[in-house]
């Protein structure tokens, strides 16, 4: 005999579903599925191939998890596709096996909000994002690794086409966290350690 979905069971599946959609665009695992609107680049993160992905057991158990499926396989890497010229790119081009958690670009102008919108994976990570002036999108990528063996987390900025990779700086992520300052175009690092709060600054051009 076959089983018949109920209507709150057919509901619930298709709010996980679109909860799943909007998942990436806010979370902080790496994951990135996007196109550039500025300069037509598509992006798409790399996951680990060697790690094996969970066995689900049901359908049912398979669309609860979708809202943490994603993070079944670490982010390792990020592709970038030219459509012009059919070439892909790679962020990191050496062996190393890193573990990507956050990737944010500027993606375009909300001129009635007068803020920006952005693409990527960023949850927690913009901050006065209001009142900005008229200018051009930045060129630039702002992503960051984990370590999760000494609790560090490294910051890098490459050029939206994946060239002029840069380490920004590495923190330690039991004391200090980072966001973009949007408004005035920096990278915030805050660390609290033995009640007394510090702050630096960098540059995002």
């Amino acid at each position: 005999m076959k089983k018949i979905f109920s209507l709150s069971a057919v509901v619930t599946i298709l709010t996980l579903l679109s909860i799943n959609n909007a998942y990436a665009a806010y979370s902080s695992n790496g994951y990135i599925d996007k196109y550039d609107s500025s300069t037509g680049l598509y992006y798409k993160s790399i996951k680990d191939y060697k790690r094996d992905e969970k066995k689900e057991k049901s359908f049912l158990s398979s669309i609860k998890s979708l809202k943490s499926s994603r993070n079944l396989r670490n982010i390792i890497n990020i592709s970038i596709y030219n459509p012009e010229t059919e070439e892909i790119k790679y962020i990191f081009n050496d062996d190393k096996i890193r573990k990507i958690t956050k990737i944010l670009f500027e993606n375009s102008i909300d001129k009635e909000k007068n803020s920006i919108n952005f693409a990527g994976s960023f949850a927690g990570l913009l901050k006065n994002n209001n009142n900005i002036k008229n200018r051009n999108l930045k060129n630039t990528i702002i992503l960051s690794d984990t370590n999760n063996e000494d609790n560090t987390e490294t910051i890098w900025i490459a050029n939206k086409d994946g060239s002029g990779l840069k380490e920004i700086t590495t923190i330690d992520a039991k004391e200090s966290n980072w966001h973009v300052d949007v408004k005035n175009s920096k990278i915030r690092i805050v660390s609290e350690k033995e009640g007394e709060i510090t702050i630096k600054n960098f540059d995002w051009n």
